[in-house]
């Protein structure tokens, strides 16, 4: 799955920029705002998790001018249900706002194609307001406020899109 993905990304990415296969080590190399590092500080053993989530569902990372700008995927809890996951270089994000955007929703139209997900859903902290926005304009709708749902007590929003 994660090559269709890739391929199809590839087809029409500018040409400073490439999709490759997802690995934990991308995480690393990038610079990560606030709220994701402390994520992946509070979830133990976060990089296995992500990484176990890539190896089972469509997943890459998108290398902008050689450095991983950003990288996302899907896992499958149980059929027709995905979940998609997504961690942003901020610098990259800040300078290509409008291709974050529009490389996202086209992403998520060919996880769709692909794994064929009768749900395809999203889970972002409530105090995220940039993250929240951003999920309305990939083609989420909002669902619900889930509380007390990170392991820091934050309050998450349920974001879906269904086919």
């Amino acid at each position: 799955m994660s090559s269709d993905l890739i391929e199809r990304l590839n087809e029409v990415l500018p040409e400073n920029a490439r999709a490759v296969p997802f690995h934990w080590g991308h995480l690393h190399l990038m610079e990560v705002s606030e709220d994701q590092a402390l994520t992946m500080k509070n979830i133990p053993d976060y990089d296995k998790i992500v990484q176990h989530y890539a190896d089972n569902g469509p997943s890459c990372t998108i290398l902008v001018d050689g450095k991983p700008g950003l990288s996302f995927g899907t896992f499958c809890p149980w059929p027709n249900l995905y979940e998609m996951w997504l961690v942003a270089d901020q610098p990259t994000a800040k300078k290509y706002p409008i291709a974050l955007t529009k490389y996202s929703r086209m992403a998520v139209k060919i996880v769709e194609d692909v794994a064929n997900p009768m749900r395809l859903q999203l889970v972002v902290r409530r105090d995220n307001f940039s993250a929240c926005k951003w999920a309305r304009a990939i083609g989420f709708e909002e669902e619900a406020i889930i509380r007390k749902y990170t392991p820091d007590g934050r309050d998450c929003v349920f974001y879906a899109r269904i086919r």
